[in-house]
């Protein structure tokens, strides 16, 4: 018969598995937008222009433009989000030759779709999903272990 403290382990170790599983979050959950004026949404969009030129990847698009203008609305101070910065400048550039006229004007509510599929949400739990696999392991020893008392 097997011990009771084996037994024990494997109820504790299985609970800290089912808490790590429950915590876990989807793995392509998308970035919510709202005003695009807090600081999680600017960082986002500093993260998001790091690798990318343009909102439309390195196409510059009537996204950029929106974007620009709505920007310049809000007067927004990008100075400690320096890829958002330097996406402005050359936006500012190119939308005094832009040749997008006779392309269908973009709107925000557009961009703010496009970024949802682009960018998505940075998992600030991380240390605990790289552990699950590990507790995961450790559980199935243990019940393997079992297996071999009994």
């Amino acid at each position: 018969m097997a011990s009771v403290a084996l037994l024990e382990k494997i109820k504790q170790q299985g609970d800290l598995v089912r808490k790590l599983k429950a915590e876990k979050a989807p793995k392509e959950k998308a970035f919510k937008f709202g005003s695009l004026d807090t600081e999680e949404e600017l960082k986002a969009l500093d993260n998001y222009f790091l690798d990318q030129s343009y909102v439309d990847n390195f196409n510059f698009s009537g996204y950029d433009l929106c974007l620009l203008k709505y920007f310049q609305t809000k007067s927004l101070n990008f100075e400690n989000q320096t890829n958002l910065l330097r996406w402005q400048k050359h936006t500012e550039c190119l939308s005094s030759d832009n040749g997008l006229s006779k392309q269908k004007e973009a709107t925000i509510k557009n961009v703010l779709e496009h970024f949802a599929k682009s960018i998505k949400a940075q998992n600030h739990s991380v240390t605990n999903y790289q552990n699950l696999d590990e507790e995961i392991a450790k559980l199935k020893a243990l019940k393997l272990e079992l297996g071999d008392e009994g």
